[in-house]
């Protein structure tokens, strides 16, 4: 029952965020939004990111972040790509040298417990900010995946990352395929 409150209470928490910046858009016209897009997502050449520790910022910053832009934009979130490429609609066509640093960011954030990262939102690259972590925990609900394997709608192997995450909490793909015991006979992760 205790752990039922506590979902309820994030639950309320993230509910009331969501409130608060919906309150805010819908008092603004499109031409202003896109304004104030430009700006936080960091679209001009002077703000665009360059170094890991405005990456783990960026993603606090939002709570929620894409690692690139879906291209059909469904869910709208800032994209830690388009941040470093200074423009909107960047896309994995615009990989250049600087676009490696987003692919370090994605193992190096969450192995010194910057940043979450994962398949978390719409099953699309993501990082969620430690701070909003419980909160999307909650929002997924630990009994209701728990109760879907039992009658099996989820995947084992599906399970075996959840138990996982849960015993060792955020970390690099690599090593979370070894946790979850993804591991071929040459003894490396698949």
């Amino acid at each position: 029952m205790r752990q039922r409150a506590c979902y309820s209470l994030a639950a309320n928490s993230a509910l009331n965020y969501i409130a608060r910046w919906r309150q805010f858009f819908s008092s603004m016209d499109l031409s202003a939004l896109e304004r104030q897009r430009l700006a936080h997502y960091r679209f001009a050449p002077p703000t665009r990111l360059a170094t890991a520790p405005q990456a783990a910022r960026f993603i606090e910053r939002f709570g929620f972040c894409w690692l690139f832009a879906p291209r059909d934009r469904k869910l709208e979130l800032p994209s830690l790509f388009e941040a470093v490429k200074g423009k909107r609609d960047a896309h994995i066509d615009d990989w250049d040298a600087d676009s490696d640093k987003v692919w370090t960011w994605k193992n190096d954030l969450p192995a010194a417990k910057r940043a979450y990262y994962g398949k978390a939102l719409a099953g699309k690259p993501c990082f969620i900010s430690l701070k909003m972590l419980p909160y999307a925990l909650a929002a997924l609900g630990e009994e209701d995946f728990e109760r879907a394997y039992a009658q099996g709608a989820i995947h084992y192997d599906a399970k075996r990352v959840y138990d996982a995450l849960a015993q060792f909490g955020a970390q690099p793909t690599q090593t979370l395929k070894r946790n979850a015991g993804f591991v071929g006979k040459d003894g490396n992760a698949r």
